[in-house]
């Protein structure tokens, strides 16, 4: 108890009343050349209020540039898809990354003074331009490396392969971009990488690769036909070509024995099943599962697995079943849907 006593006693002394307000209130101090130095200036009612307001004036200086260059190539990454041709690649919120990206690269914010003129207290934010530019530096060579896998990958595979990895590369290059932005902001002469992959053309390789891939479903089950209507709706809803198909079960191994492919590259295969999950207040109880595997068609591998599941009560099994698979398409299929369009991009 004592040692927390001394810390907050620190802090307190650490802000001294001031006869003059010196230069780092105003930006100009020679102690902080603004060439070597991202600096911050924050006050408030309370120590603390002005530390994280001095930080926060250092993170504003990236975010208007973070955000403006997110927006294009946002802009850009959907261009060739806006023709609804395709299944378009959902690039990242621009104030979502920017915060996650703020505060893993804005890490290395130092508060080098503080003090008070009345009761008004300041701090001094200060980032290191050469560090920061650094840590960037080797996050961005880090995506790069990942891109050119990707991509790599994308024109080594099938069909399923490029939609997946060509996706993969735009949401990377949509995190490189936002680095390079800041990377722009700390470096001395506002430069940035230049990356080895153009927006434009990835988003076009992706879009032909979309419009070439083709998915098949088929759910058995009680209520199946909501549950897979549902899913196909929403599917066809992000553009995917998406057909009801007729495959037979699969084998204990995780692999379809019989699923020739055809004209598919990949297919969902979805079992619904019902159960009796006892009475409430007169109704009957009834629990469905969905479980829905994802397919190569060509290679008859599993390629994941989704789930979810429901209960719901009636005067009957039956009409409980049917409602249960109707709630199901209501609450959980978005999630799998979701959870599916994730597994085709990341």
């Amino acid at each position: 108890m004592r040692r927390a006593l001394g810390v907050a006693l620190t802090l307190t002394i650490a802000a001294p009343a001031w006869a003059a307000p010196p230069g780092w209130i105003s930006g100009k101090d020679p102690k902080y050349p603004p060439g070597e130095l991202l600096i911050g200036v924050g006050k408030g009612p309370k120590q603390e209020s002005a530390d994280l307001d001095a930080r926060g004036e250092i993170a504003r200086i990236f975010e208007s540039k973070v955000t403006s260059v997110m927006e294009d190539f946002q802009g850009a990454a959907s261009k060739v898809n806006s023709a609804g041709k395709g299944v378009s690649v959902e690039v990242q919120a621009v104030a979502q990354f920017t915060k996650v990206t703020a505060q893993k690269t804005l890490s290395g914010i130092e508060i080098r003074e503080r003090g008070k003129d009345g009761s008004t207290f300041y701090a001094l934010a200060v980032l290191d331009r050469a560090q920061c530019a650094n840590a960037l530096t080797e996050q961005i060579e880090a995506l790069d490396s990942k891109i050119n896998g990707a991509v790599s990958t994308a024109e080594g595979g099938d069909k399923m392969a490029a939609f997946k990895h060509y996706g993969i590369a735009i949401n990377l290059m949509d995190e490189r971009e936002a680095l390079n932005a800041m990377l722009r902001v700390c470096d001395k002469k506002g430069k940035g990488i230049p990356a080895q992959h153009d927006v434009g053309e990835l988003s076009g390789k992706f879009d032909s690769a979309a419009g070439e891939f083709k998915l098949g479903i088929k759910v058995d089950g009680n209520g199946a036909t909501r549950v897979r209507d549902c899913i196909m709706e929403m599917l066809g809803n992000k553009g995917y070509q998406i057909t009801e198909i007729e495959i037979d079960e699969e084998d204990e191994d995780g692999e379809d024995e019989s699923a020739d492919g055809g004209d598919f590259d990949a297919v969902l295969i979805g079992k619904l099943k019902s159960e009796k999950a006892g009475e409430i207040a007169g109704s009957i109880m009834v629990r469905t599962d969905l479980s829905l595997k994802l397919v190569n068609a060509q290679t008859k591998k599993v390629i994941k697995t989704f789930t979810g599941n429901r209960k719901e009560g009636r005067r009957d099994v039956k009409q409980s079943a049917a409602l249960s698979a109707h709630k199901l398409c209501l609450t959980e299929a978005p999630k799998i849907v979701e959870a599916i369009d994730k597994a085709f991009k990341r």
